[in-house]
């Protein structure tokens, strides 16, 4: 569950956000809008423990996120819009990274690049854009992690690839996680979202 009081966050001396609050209790996949620069993906950071609140209250799953707790971070994952990645392939990464989160997937992992259409043995240098970024995405799935933190996860992809993300997402190994999507692609997702924050000046 994520609960934000009376949250503050700066950039230097410009204000994101200013006695901004949050309440999830129930999970389902909650799309994320605003504005270019409102502050969405400086909201998922806050939530994800990347970025650390200049005052007010921020709890997930009862953890303080910027705490860093180990516990905390097996149950948290983001895909953020931009990534870099190491030169290795798929299996590798599932050697290196997986044991990282109790609750991940092998299975699961292999459907959906199967689904996704991705070679187990490409490293991510000979991938393309749209296939790192259906990787990287499989991968967060996987985890299945109580919280699911993704930004733009359908730019970079093409019409096939953004309907073979909807049909994962709508599996039912994930009715049971709290997904938040930052996208400016409403009519990607629709159909899979259970509510709708909209961020606007530092307030939903």
């Amino acid at each position: 569950m994520i609960h934000i009081k009376q949250l503050k966050f700066e950039y230097g001396h410009h204000s994101v956000y200013n006695d901004f609050a949050l309440s999830i209790d129930q999970p389902g996949v909650y799309g994320l809008f605003g504005r270019n620069g409102s502050g969405k993906s400086t909201l998922l950071k806050i939530i994800a423990g990347l970025l650390f609140p200049h005052g007010g209250s921020v709890s997930v799953n009862q953890f303080v996120p910027a705490a860093r707790e180990p516990d905390f971070l097996t149950s948290v994952y983001i895909v953020p819009e931009e990534f870099h990645l190491p030169n290795i392939s798929l299996t590798k990464l599932v050697q290196t990274q997986a044991v990282f989160y109790p609750h991940f997937s092998r299975v699961h992992f292999d459907e959906y690049v199967a689904i996704f259409d991705i070679p187990l043995d490409s490293n991510f240098e000979s991938m393309s854009l749209g296939q790192k970024k259906k990787a990287v995405i499989a991968f967060a799935l996987a985890t299945h992690t109580p919280i699911l933190l993704m930004a733009e996860p359908t730019n970079g992809l093409d019409i096939l690839g953004r309907a073979q993300f909807k049909t994962i997402l709508a599996r039912p190994e994930h009715a049971a996680r709290i997904t938040i999507i930052s996208t400016h692609q409403a009519h990607d997702l629709e159909s899979l979202m259970s509510h709708v924050l909209f961020v606007d000046e530092g307030k939903l």
